[in-house]
């Protein structure tokens, strides 16, 4: 048999916003200055339930680490199991949360992540790259050539559709795997072949791995359109 629970995750409050609002089920709130993400969820015991809601927050956690080019951090605060009436039968708190969120959030950003969270239950590369955009390790070599690959090799299977040219992919490529050019971060830890005369700056590499990823969404959020 299974029961609901509500579960609670206390949240840093460097966030602002005017009023609540939800996305994908998930209600963001102010209670006694403190932030908070709550939702609820159908289970057969109180682990499972945080197992879901974890899986819920976290996609939609993901797709504000994208748009806000910051890696946000949570825990559990609270575990309720509710009784049909809809009062607690049993109550657990647990560590507090931090959630890094240096910008505002807009009805637009909203619009955004709703757009991403539902691709991602779509898509099973676009919630790795909206993982690994939500890794404190996002805009280092290493992880950006991962993205790139996720994107180009396995969800277009090599088509670069005119997101990105090619001189920018091969400059990109050649950087990252080359040791002299990307120094300990490269794909490679040695190389026979030459590094690129004017290797790309990882300041460009981030921009543009940040135009690939914006171009391929904006791309699949039209092909989910077209499906109805």
């Amino acid at each position: 048999m299974e029961n609901e629970y509500r579960i609670t995750f206390r949240l840093d409050s460097i966030i602002n916003f005017d009023e609540p609002f939800s996305i994908e089920d998930i209600n963001f709130f102010y209670s006694d200055n403190v932030l908070y993400a709550q939702t609820t969820v159908q289970s057969e015991n109180m682990m499972a339930a945080q197992h879901l809601a974890w899986g819920k927050v976290i996609n939609v956690c993901s797709g504000m680490a994208y748009i806000f080019q910051y890696p946000l951090n949570f825990y559990i605060d609270k575990v309720e199991e509710l009784a049909p009436d809809g009062t607690i039968n049993f109550s657990m708190s647990s560590i507090e949360a931090s959630l890094y969120v240096r910008k505002r959030i807009s009805r637009s950003n909203i619009d955004d992540i709703m757009k991403i969270t539902k691709l991602m239950e779509q898509n099973e590369n676009v919630k790795k790259v909206m993982l690994l955009a939500n890794r404190p390790d996002f805009k280092t070599w290493r992880v950006l050539s991962n993205i790139y690959e996720i994107i180009i090799k396995g969800d277009q299977k090599g088509k670069l559709n005119g997101w990105i040219s090619q001189h920018e992919l091969d400059l990109f490529k050649h950087t990252s795997n080359h040791p002299e050019a990307s120094g300990l971060e490269a794909r490679h830890g040695y190389l026979k072949s030459q590094p690129p005369e004017n290797p790309m700056k990882l300041d460009e590499a981030i921009t543009l791995i940040n135009k690939l990823i914006d171009k391929w969404l904006n791309y699949l959020w039209e092909k989910y359109n077209e499906k109805g």
